[in-house]
């Protein structure tokens, strides 16, 4: 069994990171469920960041949950008032906005990136 180890606990910095679905953790489901749930086991907040649309967030849930994933602390959708952004200006000024410290995601090229948003 494994027991959630509590990050005040173990003098560790609580970080708030933020994982794209498309090209990331759809693609390579194994890696980032295992992430993910080590980084909630420390005591971290996880959460989604994603182009799709707000009306998309009942729908990724349920497949979020069917395939595994841990529960999130936090999901961020691209709304139809920012359409005319280009997704990563879009991203990195939503996790600028929610402090969020990082992000995995491939912003469409194919090659998943760690973003240091707060330079910790």
């Amino acid at each position: 069994r494994i027991d959630k180890i509590s990050a005040i606990e173990k003098n560790l910095i609580v970080m708030k990171i933020g994982f794209d679905l498309d090209g990331t953790c759809w693609e390579h489901r194994e890696l980032f469920i295992a992430i993910i749930t080590g980084l909630k086991l420390q005591g971290h907040s996880v959460g989604i960041v994603t182009a799709h649309n707000k009306a998309s967030y009942p729908a990724d849930m349920d497949l979020w949950k069917k395939r595994g994933f841990p529960e999130v602390n936090f999901y961020i959708a691209k709304g139809d008032e920012a359409k005319d952004i280009p997704t990563r200006d879009w991203k990195m000024s939503m996790c600028k906005g929610e402090n969020i410290d990082f992000l995995f995601d491939d912003f469409d090229s194919g090659a998943i990136s760690l973003v240091n948003i707060s330079n910790k």
